[in-house]
Order: C-alpha cells, then sequence, then structure tokens
C-alpha cells in the first residue's frame, strides 16, 4: 500500500492529514526528535510541537523526557483499536438521536425504518431500491459504493451528486446529470419516489445503514439534495 493511501486512510480515524504524515513517519524511523520531524517533513518548528501535543492527545504517539524530547509512536493496533471503539460509539449515539429525532415527525404516520448492518445486506437493498425506482437521486462520498451503483444502474437516469472528481471519472459512462460537492456527510443517500438509503460513515470495514419510508422524511431528503444540485 502506498503512503497516501494509509494517510487517507489513517484520516478516517480522527486524525488530519499532517497528523497521519507524522505518525507514519515515526513509525516508519522510530522515536526521534521533533527537529528531525521537520527536517524530514518540511514542517515549520511553529507547527510540529502543536501536532506532536495533538497526537500524544490522541493517543498515537508518547513522549520520552530527554534532551531533546523525544517523540515515540504508539503499536497501531493500540491506538487505532481505540479509536475505532470510540468512533463506533459516537456513530451509534448519532444513529440513535437522528432515529428519534425523525421519530418527531412521523408519529403520526405509518413510519418504518430499517436498521441494515454489513456490506452484503446493504448491496441487496441497494440493488432492490434502484430496480424498482422511477426517480433516483444520489449523494456519493465513499468509492465503495460505485461498482454496486454501476452494477445495478443501468439503463437508468439518475442525478448524482459526488464528493470529488474521481468518482465522476468512475461514472461517467452511466447516462447521470453530475454535480461535485465536498461537503457531504454520509457514504451514500440514495433517494427514490417511496425511500431514503443512508450510509452512514464508515468505521474500517463496519457498515451501518438505514433505509427510511415515509412522506415526511422523503420531503426533507429531496429539499436536502435539491439545495445541494442548486448550490
Amino acid at each position: 500500500m502506498k503512503d497516501e493511501e494509509i494517510i487517507n486512510k489513517l484520516k478516517k480515524f480522527k486524525l488530519s492529514e499532517i497528523e497521519a504524515r507524522i505518525y507514519l513517519f515515526l513509525l516508519k524511523r522510530g522515536k526521534c526528535s521533533a527537529r528531525v520531524i521537520c527536517n524530514n517533513l518540511f514542517i515549520p518548528d511553529s507547527k510540529v510541537y502543536d501536532v506532536l501535543k495533538n497526537l500524544q492527545r490522541k493517543g498515537f504517539v508518547k513522549i520520552e523526557e530527554d534532551l531533546p524530547k523525544k517523540y515515540i509512536p504508539i503499536d497501531p493496533k493500540i491506538c487505532l483499536n481505540n479509536v475505532y471503539e470510540e468512533i463506533l460509539n459516537e456513530l451509534k449515539k448519532e444513529k440513535d438521536s437522528l432515529i428519534n429525532e425523525l421519530k418527531k415527525y412521523t408519529i403520526h404516520e405509518d413510519a418504518r425504518i430499517e436498521l441494515l448492518e454489513g456490506l452484503k445486506g446493504t448491496k441487496k437493498r441497494i440493488k432492490e431500491l434502484i430496480s424498482k425506482a422511477k426517480s433516483i437521486d444520489i449523494v456519493l462520498k465513499d468509492n465503495i459504493w460505485v461498482k454496486p451503483i454501476k452494477k445495478y444502474i443501468k439503463n437508468k437516469k439518475f442525478r448524482i451528486i459526488l464528493q470529488n472528481n474521481d468518482l465522476a471519472k468512475d461514472l461517467k459512462e452511466l447516462d447521470a446529470e453530475i454535480k461535485i460537492y465536498e461537503g457531504i456527510f454520509h457514504d451514500l443517500v440514495i433517494i427514490t419516489e417511496d425511500s431514503i438509503l443512508l450510509v452512514f460513515p464508515r468505521i474500517g470495514k463496519k457498515v451501518l445503514s438505514c433505509i427510511i419510508s415515509d412522506k415526511r422524511s422523503l420531503e426533507y431528503a429531496k429539499k436536502y439534495f435539491e439545495s445541494i444540485w442548486k448550490h
């Protein structure tokens, strides 16, 4: 795996790009001073100490009190597992909060929320939604969903909002209207005439998603899509 791929994956674990670069450098180099980090990664002195302090606070680095101080990378198995659990707990709270919030708008309706776990189950529901849909709007952030969308949406017109131009290249052969918007939160949103599929930001290989089917939620989802489309 190339360094850039590793850095992009580390960024999913609450690290900024510069934090991910320093942590990867320390793993390769072993313990070293801030000066060595500055010289090798071309990071200004004024910035590197704040970044190292953040890495220590997040549990990726520990400090050896020496002259000069040495910075030691923590075993990735330990720090990544800790952050994984933290993010998973936050995501579960967000999911529960979202469900409770949506209940306010669906209390008088025959609302249905279907919770999904796992990649296979979510792909199956994507296929079902797309195959019977007449109108399809998609918001896409994670490229893991490019392949199933291309597979199931052939010969259908749709609109899609993408996180970046690389995703647009992957979908260029499809009959789609495409817009780029970098502020996407969910990994995938599919809006049809009667259902919404939400895929929450992925933590490692864990896929959590839900399907919401009620009139009020559909209205909000369509307004959300149109607001980005016209942005």
